[in-house]
């Protein structure tokens, strides 16, 4: 008799859900960093969670705080600027007050510089670059905010020198103003003169290198009865994982109780970590109903070939197909 059995079962997580867990882990790295005072460490891992997860509100406020640490004023100004947008839609008010206090801050340190082309030097095809930023013409005379340190100031156009200077910017607020002069015009290219030397002549000589051998032809296997135990060891593996963002939920949970009462009622620092806490065990939720589905596929495809002359494993829209021909 022959028998098709066929077991669908839901797809493996999410590479989203994956993706919000190394979010998460990066941000955690992030916070620590920073409470040791390693701002230059810190800001790459925000900045790899932040691409990691987009969506995430609260990385936004690590990073410009993280920013401002560094003196880099006109950054962390603007990642001020866009988490106070995110907290007021999002009605959190600790956000919105930490937002406008780095925005006051910042903006009180922040240097302005102003790139000005001379009347004389708006020529057709001028391209200005403010650290290979390219700057559109209405960009140009308008203030715009940096950070400390040294800037490279560009303009180019066909037919034209190229003009460079190096803007040096401190870390007290002032403002400044750069003037692209009139570009001169390249001095023309004396012409290639022509060479005298003889053509080279290929040699003749034939090649004593030996053809390359043959590939071998692949040699043919039988069955194999590894697969199942695979994925049942994928399965179990991704249980792991489940638990142990499960272990970190309820540590977070239980560092959150030295800052909320038990009206449920937080500093802002408790509000973060039930925040934190909650994402976690929504993570392991996912994880542990993946793990287990990938589990069950694994044993009952090595029931079906323990069973079987012939099974066979397939994805198939929303799941796994397990298929089999037994007596």
């Amino acid at each position: 008799m022959l028998i098709l059995a066929a077991l669908v079962v839901p797809a493996l997580p999410s590479a989203q859900a994956e993706d919000k867990a190394m979010a998460v882990s990066l941000f955690d790295e992030g916070k620590k960093l920073m409470e040791a005072g390693k701002y230059a460490e810190a800001c790459p891992k925000l900045e790899a969670s932040r691409k990691a997860d987009p969506s995430a509100d609260g990385v936004v406020l690590r990073l410009a705080l993280c920013y401002q640490g560094l003196n880099k004023h006109a950054t962390a100004w603007g990642l001020f600027k866009e988490s106070l947008a995110r907290a007021e839609k999002a009605k959190r008010n600790d956000r919105i007050e930490a937002s406008k206090k780095g925005i006051a801050e910042t903006e009180a340190r922040m240097t302005r510089v102003s790139v000005v082309v001379a009347a004389d030097g708006k020529i057709p095809g001028l391209v200005v670059q403010w650290d290979d930023k390219v700057l559109d013409e209405g960009v140009w005379g308008s203030p715009l905010p940096v950070d400390p340190g040294p800037h490279q100031l560009v303009a180019k156009a066909p037919g034209r020198k190229t003009f460079e200077l190096t803007v040096q910017v401190g870390e007290t607020a002032e403002k400044k103003t750069v003037t692209v002069p009139r570009l001169d015009l390249e001095t023309a290219k004396p012409a290639p003169t022509t060479s005298s030397t003889a053509p080279t002549v290929a040699s003749t000589t034939p090649s004593t290198t030996p053809p390359p051998s043959p590939p071998l032809p692949p040699t043919k296997e039988g069955p194999s009865h590894v697969a199942p135990l695979v994925v049942m060891g994928l399965g179990v593996a991704i249980v792991g994982v489940g638990g142990y963002f499960g272990l970190a939920a309820q540590s977070t949970f239980h560092d959150s109780s030295t800052e909320c009462r038990s009206d449920n009622r937080c500093t802002p620092r408790g509000v973060d970590l039930r925040n934190d806490a909650i994402q976690r065990a929504n993570l392991s939720t996912v994880f542990f109903v993946g793990g287990g589905v990938v589990l069950a596929a694994g044993a009952t495809w090595a029931i079906l070939k323990s069973r079987s002359t012939t099974a066979q494993v397939g994805l198939v829209p929303g799941g796994i197909m397990l298929a089999g021909t037994f007596q």
